[in-house]
């Protein structure tokens, strides 16, 4: 083989490399840029509209307001959509990152994040799986939402110290077909409530 037929060789070699690396590289970059169903979904008010969703995060800033707390709030609907996310003035940086973490444990698990935090306390493979280490926040604050028995979201309050439960609880209250029969009003937050409700859609 002369000289130009080993360099004839080594050429074409090259090329198959370049080109099986190429398409390699390039089915690689399809896999990774491709959209998975999730990350197509649609928002959908047949879940919870944006109306809502807007309410209810407001109802809730106004309770914790109400009640002397800035707070921050975020609402899911039952396909993991966030919809809304507010803040109040005053609120933690953090918060609003709690409180779709808490959001996000309520779609995943249908169950208020007090009684998540429960379970956990008496279940040390429930607490391990669920833990915040792993993206989950169990301490109250995080609400079902439920239209007659259809689960269509979530509330989530964070920030608001000790009445985070409260706050989303009133927002659930402040929605004509809100549910929260587990919580109890006192006169003082009835009051609250009354004004949310007032500006109900």
């Amino acid at each position: 083989m002369t000289a130009y037929d080993r360099y004839k060789t080594s050429l074409a070699a090259t090329l198959t490399v370049a080109i099986a690396l190429g398409l390699g590289s390039s089915a690689t970059h399809a896999d990774e840029t491709s959209v998975s169903p999730e990350a197509s979904t649609l928002a959908s008010r047949d879940l919870l509209s944006f109306a809502d969703a807007m309410h209810l995060a407001q109802a809730a800033l106004d309770a914790c307001i109400g009640l002397g707390q800035p707070a921050s709030v975020v609402v899911m609907d039952a396909a993991g959509f966030q919809r809304v996310a507010l803040t109040s003035d005053g609120a933690l940086f953090i918060g609003i990152t709690t409180a779709a973490l808490k959001a996000k444990t309520v779609v995943e698990l249908r169950e208020s994040t007090e009684l998540l935090q429960k379970r956990a306390a008496e279940d040390p493979q429930f607490a391990d799986r669920y833990s915040r280490e792993r993206g989950y926040r169990l301490s109250p604050g995080g609400l079902p939402l439920f239209r007659g028995a259809q689960f269509v979201g979530a509330i989530a309050v964070a920030g608001a110290r000790d009445h985070e439960k409260e706050c989303a609880a009133l927002a659930v209250r402040a929605v004509r077909w809100g549910q929260d029969e587990s919580f109890h009003l006192t006169d003082v937050r009835s009051r609250v409530c009354d004004v949310i409700a007032d500006r109900s859609p």
